[in-house]
């Protein structure tokens, strides 16, 4: 028969082990909030002479691709009949001249753009920490005690 000691131990290990499986929902969701995020085929309709906002803000030019609808080919084509405002994150289509673009129509985006800033993923990054100290502190006291 195991000892009292070895019981709380035990106990306390099993509670460490619950610990680490409680604290990988919060390292993914400070994981899926902070750095770079990609968004694919957002829909925005297109209107003549106006910035339509993004889901997104300061966003990656070097990323964006822009899908309209041909009619013709009955298929989505890349187009470039547009200009990104990539800081606020709007996009604002030249539907005037454009070949693949009507007024009105639904264009799809995709684009990557910095969730928060560097400062701010760096601060994120600590919450797991602070909760597996919250954790594992109380239970390393304990098991101190009893040694």
């Amino acid at each position: 028969m195991p000892s009292k000691a070895a019981k709380v131990v035990m106990t306390l290990g099993v509670f460490a082990a619950v610990g680490v499986i409680m604290l990988a929902p919060v390292v993914a969701a400070v994981n899926s909030n902070t750095g770079t995020v990609s968004v694919t085929d957002e829909t925005v309709v297109a209107q003549s002479g106006e910035r339509v906002a993004l889901s997104g803000y300061d966003i990656d030019p070097a990323t964006v691709t822009v899908e309209a609808y041909n009619d013709t080919s009955g298929s989505w084509e890349t187009t470039t009949e547009y200009t990104l405002y990539d800081q606020p994150g709007d996009i604002q289509f030249d539907v005037q001249n454009a070949t693949n673009i009507e007024d009105g129509e639904e264009v799809r985006v995709d684009y990557d753009y910095q969730a928060t800033g560097e400062l701010t993923a760096l601060v994120a990054g600590f919450i797991p920490v602070g909760i597996g100290l919250l954790i594992f502190v109380p239970i390393a006291r304990r098991v101190e005690g009893l040694m």
